[in-house]
């Protein structure tokens, strides 16, 4: 389901100023951050989580309101079985926190 999310992405982001908002690192050292579009009122991250083109980022490291948001986000995809959560479960993209555990 990746090229779906980066055109997405693409037609959402390209040509356009999105102010960033810092999250500091996750425990792999990645950079963790919030695109906001230039009016404030859209997270990027979140209306992919939404559309169901991401998952929740669910990490001990993760900012408290934005797991908050992104875990809502996805519940309501999952829902309404948008992007990849319509798709059969064995079709389904792993979800990258469990398939991290594992695979430790």
């Amino acid at each position: 389901y990746g090229m779906e999310a980066k055109r997405f992405l693409n037609a959402q982001v390209a040509g356009k100023d999105w102010p960033v908002e810092s999250g500091g690192n996750d425990v792999y050292h990645r950079y963790l951050a919030v695109l906001w579009s230039t009016d404030g009122k859209t997270r990027i991250n979140e209306e992919l989580v939404r559309r169901g083109y991401a998952f929740a980022y669910r990490a001990k490291a993760a900012n408290p309101e934005a797991r908050k948001w992104a875990e809502a986000a996805e519940t309501l995809a999952r829902k309404e079985k948008l992007g990849f959560w319509g798709l059969p479960e064995s079709e389904r993209p792993a979800d990258p926190t469990l398939f991290r555990r594992k695979n430790r």
